[in-house]
């Protein structure tokens, strides 16, 4: 007998599941899509109006008006700022021209101070600048030292090799050396 009445049981207990399964699905309520759309729709609708009272303002029109005088007005500072942040850059540039320009005026001046000719000083001043130091003086003072013959001192043969210049006319040297020759010493 005890297990007729749990058999009656179960089936009560099933029965019970079966009316509850059939309740919720009476009180589940299936949409159409167009439904669906039409609750999506209004529920924007009323989260766009609730944002607009938030921000104080009327309807979204106004409000890309206004984003629009703002990006207008950044756009023209912008414009503005560009053109005084050009203009200083031309400035510097202008400056660093001059400053170079001095620069290298000083250097042929301490260069024709050297004994270096005119027309060979803006050569100099080229080799010099790539020299170490801060200095002008020392720059064109170490580039002689490496390259004498900017002076004029120093005199070259064909092959390029430097020839030694003791300051004695040509003919003076023929002579000397032919008196050295034949034995006689000056």
């Amino acid at each position: 007998m005890p297990d007729e009445e749990k058999k009656e049981e179960v089936i009560e207990n099933k029965e019970q599941e079966t009316q509850e399964v059939e309740k919720k699905e009476e009180a589940t309520k299936t949409f159409t899509q167009d439904e669906v759309n039409a609750l999506n729709a209004k529920t924007k609708q009323s989260e766009r109006v609730a944002l607009l009272k938030e921000l104080g303002v009327e309807d979204t029109k106004s409000v890309k008006e206004a984003l629009k005088k703002l990006k207008d007005q950044e756009e023209a500072s912008k414009s503005e700022a560009e053109k005084l942040k050009e203009a200083v850059e031309a400035e510097k540039g202008k400056t660093t021209t001059a400053e170079q320009r001095a620069t290298i005026a000083e250097a042929q001046l301490e260069a024709i101070k050297s004994g270096v000719p005119s027309d060979r000083a803006d050569k100099l001043v080229k080799l010099a600048m790539s020299y170490d130091g801060d200095e002008i003086k020392g720059k064109i003072e170490a580039a002689l030292k490496d390259f004498p013959e900017f002076k004029g001192g120093a005199q070259l043969d064909k092959f390029g090799n430097k020839i030694k210049n003791d300051d004695k006319p040509t003919n003076q040297k023929v002579e000397d050396e032919f008196l050295k020759a034949m034995g006689y010493n000056s």
